[in-house]
């Protein structure tokens, strides 16, 4: 009885219901920021946390260390059906259960199920065994890659619960249990149609192996690997409804990324491909444009979707990807009527796996038309599945004979249209090689966050043109309210209450009698000129990973070094969009005084305003903790409780060299003999880039000797509390 009035879950914004001693909830939302004991994950079978668009998200949130563990504890990976698990790192989680699940098909769906079951059940019973568990997190399992139908995941997960409790002949130590929908799965969709905003799946029909479903939804919330762009050529996302959507969703990330890849300009028969940016519901973005539409040459068209859509289906299989969605293509920016998208879309289709069958990695293909075009949605519906149920057969003189993989396609006498199959160049994986040649050879552009200069924009290019320069040398700019909270949570978990008076930097403070400090609030600089020297260092330091054929060195992975930086480990992703940890780029504090803080934002650190004393010779010091750079925000003779400055500083340390006792540089040491000054049997010329002070200090420091190292980039005013 329970478990029938569960299965309707997926047709509600929120379910809340008790069974005798434990209660459920449904929710919406991203199951990894639960504040719950234990939060279960569906990953690969190797565990590795990047398959899978649930398992990717939560890796981001928990950093780099829950990788780690769950590799070393688990090598040979996790057998189908039972549990591995590991810390929660950066969530708010103390326990991840990790589980692989069996992929659901007609053929095979009470293993499937059977494998379900037996992951909730024993996720329940592990939670219960440990005793001081008492809420765990479940998201949609099944759903997404492993096929599962929404309805079928309510009844058994919900019938888990009901068994487990039934079982057991104690009261459970496990109270709270919640199921939690991505906001882009059916309960979502439910939620909408609420609202008189269709979401759902409508039609589906079946192309020899590949099952084609026709969507009524958004691009930004249908789940696969692929979604398909269609913009115009100058690149310009704001014409299109769904286009629109999807950069709205993907954040500037996705721009920033399409214009580094094609430059201003997209061409026809060509596919840029990207990452996902911001968007969760998918793995890539490939981007195209369509020439315009005219009667006169409606038949070259077609073979444009045609070809498009060959390039496509060719590089996700490449890639070994199993789903694609499309919008229909043509009829938002080209004039395009559906009758005629729909017609070449199936026909792509059909033409590809006519000689793909075999080869094909793509299982799902969606065709995704936006809520809003009722009337192209009715027309696709019409056509295309009257081809499905063979009332109506498929014009094939229409569509181009699709080319064989590398063998150009025939010319056709669209204008200013070459329709050979050319791919452009993809993105390199990160972190290859290729990655950081493509990546030292790119432009440098504006972080793609900025608005008082446009973000994603080539900086040169700005800093001659009149309308910007008109502007001003720079601009202190608000944060948005994500950004705010994110560096007022690094700060504090950055403050050492423990070690805040301790030390030589520390003199005068144990008198004003405060333990913590408050940020009272952040802005962002926008300043072209330092942030353009900025990125020039950082792009040096991509050539030299290329050189030295060899990654630099985390602190984590030097020797000599504690580990990780404290304002690593805490950061939030949502600051390090633009922070590239391959080349030891960081965020660290630097204190100041009140009366540096205009010079600073005009014209950077500068190493030549470190004093003659300093313990590490003149350079820009950063630090990994906020307690550190308070010690720096006002003069050991003359403390007081009156509101100060610090700023949160990228740092791009390159090659870094870890010391221990105090030696006063002017540069970094020499890689090969270590000295400051390399005696005359040592040949080599190449210096470490930074260097890390660590060993038996009260705070590591982080030190720089070149004032491009360096960006000032967010000023954080705060008042010490007592």
């Amino acid at each position: 009885m329970i478990v029938s009035e569960m299965a309707e879950f997926d047709r509600q914004h929120r379910v809340s219901l008790k069974f005798k001693h434990i209660k459920v909830q449904v929710i919406t939302g991203l199951f990894y920021n639960e504040q719950t004991d234990v939060v279960v994950n569906s990953t690969s079978q190797k565990l590795n946390l990047t398959d899978g668009l649930g398992s990717k998200a939560l890796f981001k949130a928990a950093g780099d260390q829950i990788q780690s563990e769950i590799s070393a504890k688990y090598p040979d990976g996790v057998v189908c059906g039972e549990l591995a698990i590991s810390g929660g790192h950066n969530l708010y989680c103390a326990l991840v259960f990790h589980c692989f699940l069996k992929r659901w098909t007609e053929g095979d769906k009470d293993n499937a199920e059977k494998v379900l079951k037996q992951i909730v059940t024993s996720s329940l019973q592990e939670a219960h065994e440990k005793r001081d568990v008492r809420s765990i997190t479940f998201p949609a399992l099944g759903r997404g890659f492993s096929n599962f139908k929404a309805d079928n995941v309510a009844k058994l997960m919900f019938q888990c619960v009901a068994d487990f409790e039934e079982s057991l002949g104690t009261e459970p130590t496990v109270k709270d249990v919640r199921f939690v929908i991505f906001p882009g799965d059916e309960e979502e969709e439910a939620k909408q149609r609420s609202q008189n905003v269709v979401t759902t799946m409508e039609y589906s029909t079946d192309i020899g192996n590949v099952r084609f479903t026709l969507v009524r939804g958004s691009l930004t919330k249908q789940v696969c690997d692929v979604v398909v762009n269609e913009t115009l050529e100058n690149l310009d996302m704001s014409k299109s409804p769904m286009s629109k959507e999807l950069c709205a969703a993907a954040g500037p990330g996705l721009h920033l990324s399409l214009k580094q890849n094609v430059g201003d300009k997209i061409q026809y028969g060509h596919i840029a491909v990207t990452g996902n940016a911001d968007l969760t519901n998918c793995k890539a973005v490939y981007h195209g444009a369509l020439p315009l539409y005219k009667e006169s040459s409606k038949v070259e068209c077609r073979q444009a979707i045609n070809i498009f859509l060959m390039q496509c289906f060719m590089e996700a299989t490449e890639s070994g990807y199993h789903s694609i969605s499309l919008p229909p293509l043509g009829t938002d920016l080209k004039g395009y009527s559906a009758e005629l998208s729909a017609e070449a879309i199936q026909g792509s289709i059909i033409e590809y796996l006519s000689g793909n069958c075999d080869e094909t990695s793509l299982q799902n293909i969606y065709l995704v038309v936006h809520p809003s075009a009722g009337n192209i949605f009715k027309a696709f519906k019409d056509k295309m599945f009257r081809y499905a149920k063979g009332k109506e057969k498929l014009d094939k003189t229409l569509i181009a004979k699709p080319p064989k993989q590398g063998e150009p396609c025939a010319p056709v006498s669209v204008e200013n249209m070459p329709l050979n199959l050319v791919q452009m160049p993809r993105m390199p994986a990160r972190g290859t090689i290729q990655w950081f040649i493509q990546m030292y050879q790119n432009d440098l552009m504006t972080p793609p966050y900025w608005t008082y200069f446009p973000g994603g924009e080539r900086l040169r290019k700005l800093k001659v043109d009149p309308t910007f320069a008109s502007k001003g040398a720079f601009k202190l700019v608000d944060v948005d309210q994500k950004t705010l909270q994110a560096i007022r949570s690094l700060v504090q978990k950055t403050w050492n209450e423990d070690s805040f008076k301790h030390g030589r930097d520390a003199a005068g403070l144990v008198d004003l009698k405060y333990n913590k400090i408050k940020v009272m609030g952040v802005k962002r600089l926008e300043n072209l000129n330092l942030f353009e020297k900025y990125a020039s260092f950082r792009q040096q330091m991509f050539g030299k990973v290329v050189t030295k054929s060899s990654i630099f060195r985390s602190p984590e992975q030097i020797r000599q070094s504690k580990g990780q930086l404290l304002t690593t480990h805490h950061i939030d992703p949502c600051l390090t969009k633009d922070i590239y940890r391959e080349i030891n780029e960081h965020y660290v504090f630097h204190g100041t005084k009140a009366e540096n803080i205009e010079i600073i934002l005009a014209t950077g650190l500068d190493s030549r305003m470190a004093g003659a004393n300093a313990m590490f010779g003149q350079g820009v010091y950063g630090a990994e903790s906020s307690t550190k750079s308070d010690q720096y925000a006002d003069d050991r003779a003359n403390r007081d409780m009156s509101p100060k400055s610090m700023f949160l500083t990228r740092m791009c340390m390159g090659e870094i060299c870890v010391v221990d006792k105090p030696l006063r540089m002017q540069r970094p040491p020499c890689r090969s003999c270590l000295s400051l000054r390399c005696k005359k049997e040592c040949r080599n010329t190449k210096l470490f880039d930074s260097v890390l002070v660590d060993g038996q200090w009260i705070f590591r420091e982080m030190v720089v000797y070149d004032h491009a190292q360096c960006y000032p980039e967010f000023l954080i005013k705060y008042q010490r509390v007592k």
